[in-house]
């Protein structure tokens, strides 16, 4: 799928790639040894596919940065503006800082945190969502091939909770975009990940 349609401020968005390369400098992903920008990159990458605007791609790219580094909100509006700031700051979740246990008990409710506020998303806000947790189930996928169940060690929620989580979140998105032609090879791919990740626990077409 070419994206020809979409007129795009590319230095807008070298601006924010380099910003979130700048950010995420010397992280990786969690467990692996792969640099934290890859992920990012991949969200821009499917929003590019999906034909999404420039500041949903440039909130794609900085969208781990004001959750995950010490990039601030204030500075993301000074460099971005108010609507990219407004789409990254929808996409960040509230952190506890604190005792690793104390992160798990807090887990489920950071997420249903994000499972509600999916539910009243505009197409705008909800789209950089999709992209982002579609980004993620690729790599669950690539790491459970080799891990396999092994994967779900290293996060706060269990197996079956992430389950739950991701299980909610395509439900919300399949409701919302089912009917867009374009779209629906990227949910059906998420749907087979679950299948793949999940097969014992999901009945849900």
């Amino acid at each position: 799928m070419e994206n020809i349609s979409v007129r795009y401020n590319f230095e807008l968005i070298s601006k924010a790639f380099a910003v979130a390369a700048r950010e995420h400098k010397n992280q990786t992903r969690k467990g692996t040894v792969f640099p934290y920008i890859i992920h990012p990159m991949d969200v821009a990458r499917i929003l590019f596919k999906l034909e999404a605007n420039t500041n949903q791609i440039c909130a794609a790219l900085l969208h781990d940065t004001i959750e995950d580094t010490t990039y601030s909100i204030k500075k993301l509006e000074e460099e971005f503006g108010d609507k990219i700031k407004d789409l990254v700051v929808f996409c960040s979740e509230e952190i506890t800082t604190g005792k690793n246990e104390q992160n798990k008990k807090n887990w489920k409710k950071r997420k249903e945190k994000v499972i509600n506020k999916a539910k009243l998303a505009s197409n705008e806000e909800l789209l950089i969502l999709f992209a982002d947790k579609l980004s993620n189930m690729r790599s669950f996928c690539k790491e459970y091939a080799i891990k396999k169940d092994q994967l779900w060690e290293k996060f706060n929620g269990s197996k079956e909770d992430q389950f739950w989580f991701n299980q909610s979140l395509y439900l919300i998105f399949k409701t919302k975009f089912q009917y867009q032609e374009q779209i629906i090879p990227f949910l059906n791919e998420y749907k087979e990940h679950i299948n793949y990740l999940w097969p014992k626990l999901n009945n849900t077409n």
